[in-house]
């Protein structure tokens, strides 16, 4: 009889235990997740205000669609170094026996040192 209840006693304390344990990570997990849905708000809000801004943006129109084609057709006529570099190779490469020897930049010059065998070509 005693075995009984101590066995009773035992599978009631951990009973008690199982759902203590179950109510409190489950209301960490609902504190969390309502963490979760203001932060999903603010998100939210803050993007409704970027949309706005940008909506605002874009009514103000002509001026700065104008000024980003401008932007936009500057940088296509632009021409980098490499563009520079490409066509000095062409040239030399036009040159039969003509071969680049160096090519630096110093102070706004670009110094060009080739090599030939015929010295007329230098």
């Amino acid at each position: 009889m005693v075995q009984t209840i101590l066995l009773a006693l035992t599978v009631f304390s951990l009973l008690v235990v199982g759902i203590g344990y179950d109510y409190v990570s489950s209301r960490s997990d609902q504190v969390a997740a309502q963490h979760e849905v203001e932060n999903q708000t603010k998100h939210q809000s803050a993007d409704a205000c970027r949309k706005q801004r940008a909506s605002r943006t874009g009514e103000k129109g002509p001026g700065y669609s104008g000024r980003i084609d401008a932007i936009k057709k500057l940088r296509e006529s632009q021409q980098g170094p490499s563009a520079v570099l490409r066509e000095i190779k062409l040239r030399f490469d036009s040159v039969p026996g003509l071969y680049l020897k160096s090519l630096e930049q110093k102070d706004g010059e670009l110094p060009i040192k080739g090599v030939s065998a015929e010295p007329s070509l230098l």
